[in-house]
């Protein structure tokens, strides 16, 4: 009878407090379990993780993340050829990048140098990352093209993100010629943040001023849709100072890219007499390659559902691209009217009088 109530008092004792307690042993485990991880990794992961990383010697830094996973297996193979329009930009870029590598004798004559920097910026869609990488090749093929992802810079760790970016730099000054290009570059140096977004701005902007003083044969393209939210600072002489705009599509280059697009339909017979080609590129000024595309594929859907629901086959009409181009907004009109609130914003109107310029010389082309 003592037995059982002794026995019943221990189950009662263990219900009341013995639950907290082994559920706060557990915690306390875990905790010292998860504290002897960390300490693990930061003896380790530096010899095992940088270890994997590369053979090439990037200097004394003490980084715990494999900065393989940054670099581009293959140089892209995409040239200047295969993008459809944006002349002026090409041409721009080979006045500043390619013909001081290729006639590098006729520049030095006029002490012309080129820059290290370049800014590439406009709505999404527009080919930003596709340019850049066509621009490696068009280089020649000593020029070798490195893709840092902005999420990967940005480490968790306090202070390894500017070791990262020390590193990016040191590797690739050991490759030679080599473009650096950044995405969405105004997340890495913006306009304002906290105090560890100013030291990893500090270190970035420090390498770029390192280029220019040693003569490095780096150059780094960077790429963003909100450039009015890029530091003034990276702009200046020495860094970003070539600012480039890729636009949509101009008129001419909506003509092929509709051309391309509705190729098989008419060598297939199946684009009707009355679609114009022209007309089509006018009614579509502001609107992205992908744009276009989507216009074409639901015209052929229409044209599809007919068929199957009705029986008939016919070919696909200028009223059925006329309705499918209605049915679709440009998808620059909103990146348009935040540009222009933003550069009102920050008082930034270079870059106001640069897409105001090229908005006018597209509308003349269109209606000349």
């Amino acid at each position: 009878m003592n037995d059982k109530n002794s026995q019943n008092d221990i189950v009662s004792w263990l219900w009341r407090y013995g639950a907290p307690m082994i559920a706060g042993a557990i915690l306390i485990a875990d905790i010292y379990i998860t504290a002897k991880k960390l300490q693990q990794r930061s003896k380790t992961e530096n010899s095992s993780m940088y270890a994997e990383s590369f053979s090439t010697d990037i200097g004394d830094l003490d980084i715990g993340v494999n900065l393989n996973s940054f670099l581009l297996k293959e140089k892209p193979k995409v040239t200047f050829n295969d993008i459809g329009g944006l002349d002026e930009v090409k041409e721009v870029l080979r006045m500043e990048v390619i013909y001081p590598k290729i006639k590098s004798e006729l520049y030095s004559l006029y002490n012309k140098k080129p820059g290290c920097g370049i800014l590439l910026f406009g709505p999404p869609g527009c080919g930003k990352t596709l340019i850049a990488k066509a621009l490696a090749n068009e280089c020649g093929p000593n020029v070798k093209f490195i893709a840092p992802m902005i999420s990967d810079i940005m480490s968790r760790w306090v202070g390894d993100s500017e070791k990262i970016i020390a590193a990016i730099f040191n590797y690739a000054k050991n490759l030679g010629e080599c473009i650096i290009f950044l995405d969405e570059i105004d997340s890495l140096l913006p306009r304002s943040g906290p105090s560890y977004m100013k030291r990893i701005k500090n270190t970035f902007l420090q390498c770029i001023d390192g280029i220019n003083s040693k003569k490095e044969n780096l150059l780094i393209v960077g790429a963003t849709n909100a450039p009015w939210l890029l530091d003034p600072a990276a702009r200046r002489p020495g860094r970003f100072d070539k600012i480039i705009y890729v636009p949509p599509p101009d008129f001419q280059a909506r003509k092929s890219i509709f051309q391309i697009h509705l190729k098989e339909i008419i060598s297939n017979g199946m684009l009707g007499e009355d679609v114009n080609i022209d007309e089509l590129a006018l009614l579509t000024n502001g609107y992205t390659g992908a744009d276009i595309k989507a216009i074409c594929e639901e015209a052929k859907e229409t044209v599809l559902k007919q068929a199957l629901s009705q029986g008939s086959i016919r070919p696909i009409s200028m009223q059925d691209l006329a309705a499918a181009i209605r049915k679709r907004t440009p998808s620059t009109l909103p990146w348009i009217t935040e540009a222009i609130r933003s550069i009102k914003r920050y008082k930034e109107y270079e870059f106001y009088e640069i897409i105001n310029k090229k908005i006018r010389a597209d509308n003349d082309a269109s209606n000349s």
